[in-house]
């Protein structure tokens, strides 16, 4: 339960340090250390953005992790990323953890990740969080 308090209280974007969040935590009822929310904040990909807490999805991607282009599968909801050799788990876990709407999960290769997508999802979070403005086709 406080970790969904959590992640409430970083999608707010008040909050600079761990301390505000233990605070607010413990103010709501809930008694954490500042190591469980720095585990916690680490686990939920939430990054600092102008010295403030946002949310994995309203980051976008962690430094080092470079998408070269998207397709979309003309076969079903899936979205095709091309990332550099290697880099495709981090990318995949970076979209897992960000919680981004229409997005079922992902499936990493080595430069490649397949994500499975709703039908008929909205893919502009997903575009907004890999970078890639316009999307090429996979027919």
């Amino acid at each position: 339960m406080w970790r969904q308090h959590l992640e409430q209280l970083v999608a707010s974007g008040r909050y600079r340090t761990q301390e505000q969040l233990v605070a607010a935590l413990e103010s709501a009822g809930f008694s954490m250390t500042q190591g469980s929310i720095s585990r916690e904040l680490s686990a939920q990909g939430v990054r600092k953005v102008g010295g403030t807490y946002v949310p994995a999805h309203v980051g976008g991607l962690p430094p080092g992790i470079v998408v070269h282009g998207g397709e979309i599968s003309a076969g079903g909801p899936i979205v095709v990323l091309h990332t550099d050799p290697a880099g495709a788990p981090r990318l995949a876990q970076a979209v897992d953890r960000a919680r981004l709407p229409g997005i079922l999960g992902t499936l990493a290769g080595d430069d490649t990740v397949f994500v499975a997508c709703l039908p008929d999802a909205d893919l502009s979070g997903l575009s907004r969080f890999v970078g890639v403005q316009e999307w090429g086709s996979n027919p």
